[in-house]
């Protein structure tokens, strides 16, 4: 097996960093994972794949289009409710703080955004 640790020492690629807990989507396959949760073990380059521990204790190695960071889709949630209940200028000043604050949260918030547009 071959791993790649990313630049800053994460050990997974840019984007989703080892140890971060992460939600299986969209598998077409082996659609009985789809909704598992998950932690970022390592990236394996060879087969440019995730590796990833899921909460019934198997490990498998997963694309990156199939996992959603919860963290960020826990951001992605508040944000709506937010918006939903004070209106769209407090929830996009939330959003431009949260932002601006982490290019590697700015990431995760473009990524989940597009994959919760594409199952809604």
């Amino acid at each position: 097996r071959s791993t790649s640790a990313a630049p800053g020492g994460h050990g997974a690629t840019p984007g989703l960093p080892a140890q971060v807990q992460v939600k299986v989507v969209n598998l077409t396959n082996a659609t009985d994972l789809n909704g598992l949760l998950g932690t970022v073990l390592r990236w394996d380059s060879q087969r440019t794949r995730f590796e990833v521990k899921l909460e019934d204790g198997s490990s498998k190695l997963l694309k990156r289009e199939n996992l959603v960071n919860v963290y960020a889709e826990q951001m992605l949630d508040l944000a709506e409710r937010d918006f939903e209940h004070w209106g769209a200028v407090l929830a996009l000043d939330n959003i431009q703080a949260l932002l601006s604050k982490s290019p590697f949260l700015c990431s995760m918030f473009e990524h989940n955004l597009l994959a919760s547009s594409s199952m809604r």
